[in-house]
C-alpha cells in the first residue's frame, strides 16, 4: 500500500484533477453505467475549486483520488431534508492506474474525519441506484438510505438513492 494524504486540491493541479473525473466517466460509460454519461462540467468543477470545495487523496505523492465536498441545498432533495445548507460528498473518483486499491474507500473515510473536525455532524450523497452496487459501496462506508427517487438532470432521467453519514456517530 503507498503512503497517503488527504488535503484540498491545489490550483496547479486543477487540469490532472479533473482529468480523473473525465477517465473514470469514459469508463463507466464503457461498462453501461449511468452513474455520469457525460463528465462534469470544467467550468463547475473549477468554480468549486474557487470555493475550496475540491480535495484529493495522494499516493506516494501521487493524485490518485479526487473528491469534491460542498455544503449547499441540493434542490433535487428539498422534500427529503429540507432548504438547509448540508456537505455533500460529490466527485468522488478514482484514477485507473490506482483502482482495486482501496483509495476511494480511504478518501471517503478522510473526507468524513475532515468534515468531523470542521463540526459537521452529517454527509449526504446521491448516487445512481442501478443494480444497487453503488448503494451497497456507501452502506460499507457508514451511510444509510434516506429516499429514492427518479431526479432529472440535463443528461436525463436517472433512479436516484439519497443517501445519509452520521458522522457524531462515527466518533
Amino acid at each position: 500500500m503507498c503512503g497517503t494524504e488527504f488535503r484540498r486540491v491545489r490550483d496547479e493541479e486543477l487540469d490532472e484533477a479533473y482529468a480523473i473525473i473525465t477517465e473514470a466517466t469514459d469508463w463507466l460509460n464503457a461498462r453501461g453505467i449511468r452513474q455520469w454519461t457525460v463528465p462534469h462540467p470544467r467550468d463547475a468543477y473549477a468554480a468549486a475549486q474557487s470555493r475550496g470545495e475540491n480535495y484529493i487523496l495522494t499516493c506516494d505523492g501521487e493524485i490518485a483520488v479526487v473528491v469534491s465536498l460542498p455544503e449547499h441545498v441540493s434542490r433535487h432533495w428539498l422534500d427529503e431534508i429540507g432548504g438547509s445548507p448540508e456537505w455533500w460528498l460529490q466527485t468522488l473518483a478514482t484514477a485507473r492506474k490506482h483502482a482495486g486499491q482501496g483509495l476511494g474507500r480511504r478518501a471517503v473515510e478522510a473526507s468524513k474525519a475532515h468534515l468531523r473536525g470542521t463540526g459537521a455532524d452529517e454527509l449526504y450523497l446521491d448516487c445512481v441506484r442501478g443494480d444497487g452496487f453503488l448503494p451497497r459501496y456507501y452502506e460499507s462506508l457508514g451511510f444509510c438510505t434516506v429516499a429514492r427517487k427518479d431526479v432529472t438532470y440535463p443528461t436525463g432521467a436517472f433512479d436516484m438513492v439519497l443517501m445519509k453519514c452520521d458522522l457524531m456517530e462515527e466518533t
